[in-house]
C-alpha cells in the first residue's frame, strides 16, 4: 500500500450515496439542460457526457476540497479525475505531454506522395515516382480501395479506352 500524501480524504459520504446524490441533483436540472441542448443533434449524447463530467468533479471537490478542486481546473494538462489523483496523492504524473512534432520539411517530402497515384506502365523519372508506384501500387492491392481511387482508375481507364 503506498503511502498518500493527502492523508484524509474530506470525504465522509460512500461512493454509491455520493453518486446517486448526483444523480438526483441532475434530475433537478434536468429539464432545464435539456431545453439548453434541444437545437443540438446529439443531444443524448452531450447530457450524458455532461452528467458524467458533473459527477468526476463533484467526487473531485468532495475528495479534495475547493483547493483541490480550484487546483484540477487551473491544471490545462489534467485531462480526467485519474491523472489529478495521481498526481495529488503519489505525486506520479501520468498525463500526457503534448509535445508537437513540427518539420516542415519531412512534411513537404511526405505530402508529395499522396497528391496522385501511379499506375503500372506510367513514365518513372525520379525516385519519388518509384517510391510513388510503390506506395500506389500496395495502396491499390488493397481489396477495400477507396471511392475516390475507383473513380480515378475508372476515369483513367475511360479515357484510355477513347484514345
Amino acid at each position: 500500500m503506498s503511502k498518500l500524501k493527502n492523508t484524509g480524504s474530506k470525504s465522509k459520504i460512500s461512493p454509491a450515496a455520493l453518486y446517486s446524490h448526483n444523480k438526483k441533483e441532475f434530475k433537478k436540472n434536468y429539464a432545464w439542460f435539456e431545453c439548453y441542448y434541444k437545437d443540438y443533434t446529439n443531444q443524448d449524447k452531450i447530457l450524458i457526457l455532461l452528467e458524467y463530467w458533473l459527477y468526476s468533479f463533484r467526487v473531485i471537490l468532495d475528495l479534495y476540497g475547493l483547493q483541490g478542486a480550484k487546483k484540477y481546473c487551473l491544471d490545462s494538462k489534467t485531462g480526467c479525475p485519474y491523472q489529478f489523483s495521481w498526481l495529488e496523492e503519489d505525486d506520479v504524473d501520468i498525463r500526457s505531454n503534448n509535445k508537437r512534432f513540427n518539420n516542415k520539411y519531412l512534411f513537404k517530402v511526405l505530402s508529395m506522395f499522396h497528391k496522385y497515384y501511379t499506375i503500372p506502365g506510367a513514365s518513372i523519372y525520379s525516385i519519388f515516382d518509384k517510391i510513388n508506384w510503390r506506395l500506389s501500387k500496395i495502396k491499390t492491392d488493397k481489396p477495400e480501395a477507396p471511392k475516390e481511387l475507383i473513380e480515378y482508375y475508372r476515369n483513367v481507364f475511360f479515357i484510355i479506352q477513347i484514345y
